[in-house]
């Protein structure tokens, strides 16, 4: 049983990874892709300020160990990617699109979905573009209760859940 740093020992639900897990596979598989070793990606980070061990960077790709916003931001401009890419659950070839664990199941027990999932990344926005505060989907709750993810499509369109029902 592999264990992340954020789950105590806890399985993501099947179809879902946790967010560290597809952190961690992310930055290798890039880093394969890019043809780094460790050792190429170490010297990487330590000349962007974000020293590390090999085993720690090891600890990264393989989810066991938390990874600051700081190193977020290293592991991209080291990789010669974007933060958001380093996040999709689509994997570094697209194709690979899981949930995204969240440990907030939705009515049927599942993780968030894939679809659901991509949109807090790779959302279509509403007004202003990416840097505005309002995007193509909400989460919705009630009180403090999870009730899941709204999304609206085209411009007109009423806001759905993902169970298919409207929202706000």
């Amino acid at each position: 049983m592999v264990k992340t740093h954020t789950r105590q020992g806890k399985q993501p639900t099947p179809g879902s990874r946790f967010p560290s897990q597809i952190l961690g596979d992310n930055i290798r598989d890039i880093r394969l892709l890019r043809k780094l070793s460790q050792k190429d990606m170490l010297e990487r980070l330590e000349t962007l300020g974000q020293p590390m061990s090999q085993a720690t960077l090891s600890e990264v790709e393989r989810a066991l160990r938390p990874t600051s916003v700081d190193e977020l931001f290293a592991f991209a401009l080291a990789l010669e990617t974007t933060v958001v890419k380093l996040l999709d659950p689509a994997g570094v070839a697209g194709e690979e699109l899981t949930g995204i664990d969240l440990g907030i199941p939705d009515e049927s027990g599942a993780a968030v979905c894939s679809r659901d999932a991509r949109l807090v990344l790779v959302s279509q926005w509403k007004v202003k573009g990416p840097w505005s505060l309002r995007p193509n989907f909400s989460v919705e709750w009630e009180g403090n209760t999870y009730r899941g993810l709204g999304w609206q499509g085209n411009v007109g369109e009423q806001w759905a859940t993902p169970s298919g029902g409207g929202g706000d």
